[in-house]
């Protein structure tokens, strides 16, 4: 079972703000390139969170339509695009992503998706796409890892804490996660926008431990919400276990952001 969008999230957004890893550059410069972004167009950011994608576009100049389900999200949101003083303003709408014929009036020129469409009725969502995006237009969908997935032996051991205090079963709010049974690339080859290019970008991040235990209260998984009253236990321990683990206290990880360019045939 997974609970409604928009509580997935709830009493993350402060954390997911600061401590989920920003997109390279380089992504924003190629879609930029890629479908010929710029004042007169219009991106759609499905699924926004806290802006990683709409703010960096909209310092660019391009106009950006972001929607999330989470008001705490698009509170969230306003004040990192104020502290970030972007050239034109996002505007923000609260609602689901199955919902985007609805809340979208005007054509744009690319939906993205960051760490997002997992939690969508894809073939749903993309189909709506077609509605909303120009014939020179497409959709991004930008994927990363989560902590839960990585192998290295710091994020196993993550893992194995929040298992400890929340059950072994992966929880995505009140709900549990169930990873979708089609990987994206099967299901955007069957979409509108089928004709599909893949960009790969290689991360390498150094963490300390709170930042690795700020990334945690960022996820649905691990909420400050999901722990409650055993938040402080939860930290005391995974911080200890890791200082344990690596006493200069840095984390390394990589991996890679793989994004799926889809364009209409």
């Amino acid at each position: 079972m997974i609970t409604k969008s928009s509580e997935l999230f709830h009493g993350t957004a402060w954390y997911y703000s600061r401590y989920r890893p920003q997109y390279p550059q380089s992504v924003f410069d190629r879609l930029e390139a890629a479908f010929h972004l710029n004042a007169e167009t219009t991106i759609l950011d499905v699924g926004c969170g806290t802006g990683q994608l709409s703010i960096p576009l909209a310092k660019k100049g391009i106009s950006v339509v972001a929607i999330d389900p989470s008001p705490e999200m698009l509170t969230e949101a306003k004040i990192q695009e104020t502290n970030a003083g972007v050239a034109r303003p996002v505007t923000w709408i609260q609602g689901n992503g199955e919902e985007l014929s609805s809340l979208v009036r005007h054509p744009a020129r690319l939906a993205v998706f960051g760490a997002s469409i997992h939690w969508m009725d894809r073939d749903l969502v993309l189909k709506q796409c077609d509605g909303l995006i120009d014939a020179q237009g497409g959709v991004a969908l930008l994927l990363s890892p989560s902590t839960w997935n990585q192998k290295t032996d710091w994020a196993m051991l993550v893992r194995e804490v929040i298992q400890q205090f929340l059950g072994s079963d992966r929880r995505a709010g009140s709900g549990t996660y169930t990873t979708p049974s089609e990987r994206h690339d099967v299901v955007l080859a069957r979409s509108p926008f089928n004709r599909i290019e893949t960009w790969k970008d290689e991360i390498a991040i150094t963490r300390t431990v709170d930042e690795v235990i700020g990334l945690q209260y960022s996820t649905s998984y691990c909420s400050p919400t999901l722990l409650g009253d055993n938040k402080e236990a939860f930290e005391t321990m995974l911080r200890q276990r890791l200082l344990e683990l690596n006493p200069e206290n840095q984390f390394v990880e990589q991996y890679t952001i793989e994004t799926l360019i889809g364009r209409r045939p």
